[in-house]
């Protein structure tokens, strides 16, 4: 039996996945692609959150030659705005009424994003004048 190539042998023995050692992920043939793990740790968030606003259509991210989810720039922007939303309180069904049938650079979504912010600052304000009220009652 031949005896493989030393620098074969390495990539024979090396292990596939990045953490272990192995070989980076593939992104996109442009280079502005990154990978569902690598994204998720950016915005603070989970693998299978960005998962699921995939299952639920608020996202479309591309796949690469693999198969595996590339998320290009604009997709990246969107997620930015949903896991802002979504950590300010908005239910996905809201979030998919802020960005249905536009772009997110958009300003009809920037003054959706806008007033939605504000109805729900406006909502936590009136929250928080019940606590205090309610507060006030115990001291």
């Amino acid at each position: 039996m031949a005896m493989l190539e030393p620098d074969v042998a390495d990539l024979w023995r090396r292990p596939r996945h990045p953490a272990r050692g192995g070989r980076p992920r593939r992104t996109s043939i442009n280079g502005s692609g990154m990978g569902i793990k690598e994204l998720a740790e950016r915005l603070g968030t989970t693998h299978r959150a960005l998962r699921y606003y995939e299952q639920v259509e608020l996202i479309r991210p591309a796949r690469n030659a693999q198969g595996a989810r590339n998320y290009e720039p604009d997709t990246r922007r969107e997620l930015e705005l949903i896991v802002t939303l979504r950590r300010t309180g908005h239910s996905v069904s809201e979030i998919r009424a802020i960005l249905k049938g536009e772009d997110v650079g958009d300003d009809g979504v920037r003054s959706k994003v806008f007033a939605a912010l504000q109805a729900r600052l406006d909502h936590l304000h009136e929250q928080t004048r019940h606590l205090q009220a309610l507060l006030n009652q115990f001291q």
